[in-house]
């Protein structure tokens, strides 16, 4: 299954002379082995924490400040959930996420994903605002509902660590075994290793397999117009 990623343009990506000639197409300028030390800096860090952390805060629109009676209401109802959180599994599940557990002190959801669809659903909900809509439904009682001034004025804003959620993406990516990325900066050839190493421009199609189990990485610069 193919994919559409940015990888670092920092690292070189070095040629690999023990792999078949380049296609003479013109649309594939050359082919790359990146180095295990390279591969772990561009892609997969591996000091990442595998879950993925959502935390919430409640504002007011009108103060444009954390209303702090909400918040802590907020909190005490994320702590009763934190022992019997079937409702919340549940509403994670219908977003594409899965639940690892609940932080109330810190207003805080623990969430991972096992595939890649889920993550792009996920991350359609939340850019659309439906991930905070769904936490105040869950997360507030009747009397705040029955309040129109309220109401209008809260919303909850959940924030998430994007490069994390980047990673994580990439990483279920590399288990499919071939995806597409570009690059995010231009790579020169450096002049004391004319020939050994690719040279990229910015915004770049790459086609990326993984090979030997993990141990290589192969790729090709897909040259195209306008790329």
């Amino acid at each position: 299954m193919g994919g559409c990623f940015c990888i670092p343009g920092e690292p070189s990506l070095s040629w690999d002379p023990g792999k078949e000639t380049p296609s003479k197409d013109p649309a594939v300028s050359s082919e790359f082995i990146s180095s295990s030390e390279d591969k772990e800096k561009c892609f997969l860090p591996q000091n990442m924490i595998p879950d993925l952390t959502l935390s919430f805060s409640v504002k007011s629109r009108s103060k444009r400040c954390v209303n702090g009676p909400l918040q802590e209401a907020a909190r005490r109802r994320l702590w009763a959930l934190e022992n019997e959180d079937q409702e919340v599994r549940a509403l994670f599940k219908d977003l594409s996420a899965r639940l690892v557990g609940i932080q109330s002190q810190k207003s805080q959801f623990l969430i991972t994903f096992k595939t890649l669809e889920e993550i792009w659903k996920f991350s359609t909900y939340l850019n659309l605002g439906y991930v905070s809509a769904c936490l105040e439904h869950i997360l507030f009682d009747h009397h705040y509902w029955l309040n129109c001034r309220l109401v209008e004025d809260t919303e909850i804003q959940v924030s998430i660590d994007d490069k994390h959620l980047e990673t994580m993406y990439l990483g279920l990516l590399t288990h499919e075994g071939h995806f597409f990325c570009r690059a995010t900066s231009s790579v020169a050839q450096p002049a004391e290793k004319e020939g050994e190493c690719l040279t990229l421009c910015k915004n770049e199609l790459i086609s990326v397999k993984i090979a030997d189990g993990g141990s290589e990485w192969e790729g090709v610069s897909l040259v195209t117009d306008g790329s």
